[in-house]
């Protein structure tokens, strides 16, 4: 059944993950006196050195050979997901109880552990020449998605936001597109019934997560860094997909109809990229790995040669 009122499972959700502000209560915003230029005067931590997002040069991106990243039960969502407006963005949850055996996770591709997916919430612009949080070369996409995912071995989404390592978030670019995108119409359609903060609404039909995430997954970027939000905890193992989504303009304007906390529209809900602090981006590709076989088959022909 819809509900209008966000319960306390979604409160914890969205503290935990940083969306709603953890480290304190003072109001933040995307614009105005309480914008991300000013966020480090209430959250310290959004002045450190691992801050997120970025902008990614792919040419200063150092190889890694990765394997590929494995998504478990991305298409197995049985139930319809619920969508909430929290004010600053609007996102997907999973239903409370949602069986353990089938709840979506990843691991592989680099990372430690295998992590247990939260929730995936939603970044856009005003107009579809911005919109996106990581920039690729300073450029902007439309609009980018976040799929946050806690470490297993911490148990429980809230015991890992104490740890370096505690999230991964998958990060995917969106590009505007003359046609619609299939894989959004089960949350555009509904999005008339999350306008205002607070409200949230069980989608009609359900949603595979995989349709979200690009076809091809096999070039990403990776560095460590942090929530987009205040607190602003540096506590993320980032993978930003090289090849985006699309979505149609009339698609997106479904988004900027929404309404802030404020009671203002919910656009340009992005924080700017962070300075980068030394810290080394990793790229994965098909390529990088066809690479290093390459060199593993040709090494003991060498060798033999040189006899």
């Amino acid at each position: 059944m819809p509900k209008e009122a966000v319960g306390v499972f979604s409160i914890l959700i969205l503290m935990a993950t940083g969306i709603l502000a953890s480290g304190g209560s003072h109001h933040w915003a995307y614009s105005g006196e309480d914008d991300p230029a000013h966020w480090y005067n209430f959250y310290d931590l959004c002045s450190g050195n691992k801050q997120s997002p970025i902008d990614i040069v792919p040419s200063t991106a150092k190889p890694q050979n990765f394997l590929p990243i494995h998504l478990g039960n991305y298409d197995t969502i049985g139930k319809s997901l619920t969508l909430i407006n929290n004010g600053h963005t609007v996102l997907l949850s999973l239903p409370k109880n949602y069986a353990d055996y089938r709840m979506p996770f990843v691991r592989d591709g680099g990372l430690t552990n295998q992590f247990v997916f939260a929730q995936v919430h939603f970044h856009w612009g005003a107009e579809g020449v911005r919109g996106s949080e990581h920039t690729v070369n300073n450029k902007h996409y439309a609009a980018e998605l976040h799929f946050v995912h806690f470490n297993k071995k911490y148990g429980s989404l809230g015991n890992a936001t104490s740890h370096p390592d505690g999230l991964a978030v998958l990060g995917v670019f969106v590009e505007t597109s003359k046609e619609d995108n299939p894989a959004f119409d089960p949350i555009t359609s509904v999005l008339d019934h999350v306008v205002h903060e607070g409200h949230e609404w069980e989608l009609n039909e359900t949603l595979s997560l995989r349709d979200l995430l690009p076809e091809s997954l096999s070039k990403f970027y990776r560095y460590m860094g942090s929530l987009t939000t205040p607190g602003c905890q540096e506590i993320v193992v980032w993978t930003v997909f090289a090849d985006p989504i699309t979505a149609s303009e009339s698609q997106l304007a479904e988004f900027r109809q929404l309404l802030s906390e404020d009671g203002e529209l919910l656009v340009n809900n992005y924080r700017p990229p962070q300075p980068l602090m030394g810290r080394t981006v990793h790229v994965r590709s098909s390529s990088t790995k066809m690479a290093a076989s390459l060199v593993a088959f040709l090494l003991p022909i060498v060798a033999v040669l040189a006899l």
